[in-house]
């Protein structure tokens, strides 16, 4: 729900289970203490809720003013996907399309006939450079190199590791992908992604308090209201406040965008709720998952469609569960859409628990039923 939806939003009752989800934060979050958490639960017909524990922002809409925003990580990819679908829609380039047509120079082991959407739905075969032994990510953070840029033409040459599959033979969750996709993105857009992005998707649904970080060397966490995040750096069981680091480090990522819980439910619910950002049949695409996927990594993800993952239906009552995962260093979200309830939730963590992220997406999901039972 955008700001120009505020009025209209006012005028909207509240959940009625409002003070039992700011009750499910509130005590999951005692099992993060010193990091927290922000969260938020959106139901077409009833204002928005948000609450946070361990975090400056305070539960109610009074907070929307003081709510920090979190690094998304992989839930960016969403963004990405449904920005190549408008791309798709206004005849700019076709899924079809191999990535030669775009990146005619690349790594000898990246097949030039993979097409945008293998790019987009992980079918590739292309194995993750984020797994490759001199990643960043397999280095460990107290190695990383906080002041470094990375060009994508660097990390295609020095860590794209051999395919693992013939492009379309099988599913393999791959940040490569997405690294080609931007690079595809601003070839067909004649702009820097975060540029694209503003244009096409953010400043349209009046997301202002999303941000994407073209230029990781300038990002300056003070002037984004960033909440610090916390990690155990060195393994002893105890986290520790990384927040003064230099995040120039993420251009090692393709995909560098901040968010509060509140504008990345909104998000969610002009995509899949409204239907305002892609038409029917493109989102009909992006729902349309390449399944069953049994990923040791991410067990919640059974199926993979167009930058949007499925969720276990045993998890939410039988019904179809949609969104996307996020993680890194000192920072975890999630972003699920219950398809027949139009019901969202989102969860932004500013430490790294996998457990309490599931139990938390599972209370408020549990909480939220009281939303149907008073309709009824």
């Amino acid at each position: 729900m955008s700001r120009r939806q505020s009025g209209e939003t006012a005028a909207l009752p509240p959940l009625p289970c409002r003070d039992r989800l700011s009750l499910v934060v509130r005590k999951v979050s005692k099992k993060l203490a010193p990091a927290g958490m922000s969260a938020c639960v959106v139901k077409p017909g009833f204002a928005p809720w948000c609450g946070s524990a361990n975090l400056p922002a305070q539960d109610g809409p009074a907070a929307a003013a003081a709510e920090p925003r979190f690094l998304i990580a992989s839930i960016a990819k969403n963004y990405m996907a449904a920005l190549t679908l408008r791309l798709f829609e206004q005849g700019t380039l076709r899924l079809d399309d191999p990535i030669g047509k775009w990146l005619p120079s690349q790594h000898p082991m990246i097949d030039p006939g993979i097409t945008v959407h293998q790019l987009l739905n992980h079918t590739s075969g292309l194995d993750d450079y984020v797994g490759h032994p001199d990643s960043l990510y397999r280095r460990g953070y107290a190695r990383i190199e906080h002041e470094r840029i990375w060009s994508s033409s660097e990390i295609l040459v020095e860590m794209v590791p051999p395919p693992r599959a013939r492009p379309g033979e099988t599913w393999v969750y791959s940040t490569t992908n997405y690294l080609l996709l931007k690079d595809i993105l601003e070839v067909a857009t004649r702009t820097p992604l975060q540029r694209a992005m503003r244009r096409h998707l953010l400043d349209p649904l009046d997301l202002a308090d999303t941000i994407v970080i073209g230029d990781a060397a300038s990002l300056v966490r003070d002037d984004l209201n960033v909440a610090k995040n916390w990690l155990d750096v060195d393994a002893d069981g105890v986290v520790e406040d990384v927040s003064r680091d230099s995040l120039a480090w993420l251009s090692f990522v393709p995909h560098v965008m901040f968010a509060t819980a509140r504008d990345l439910a909104a998000w969610s619910q002009a995509l899949f709720a409204e239907r305002a950002v892609l038409g029917d049949t493109s989102l009909d695409m992006m729902l349309d998952v390449y399944a069953p996927i049994r990923s040791a990594e991410d067990p919640m993800i059974v199926g993979y469609g167009l930058g949007v993952a499925e969720f276990p239906e045993r998890l939410f009552d039988g019904k179809r569960a949609v969104g996307h995962l996020g993680w890194d260093f000192g920072w975890m979200g999630a972003l699920v859409h219950v398809i027949e309830d139009g019901l969202t939730i989102v969860v932004l963590m500013n430490t790294n628990d996998e457990r309490t992220m599931t139990e938390a997406v599972l209370g408020l999901w549990s909480e939220a039923k009281c939303v149907r039972l008073a309709e009824a």
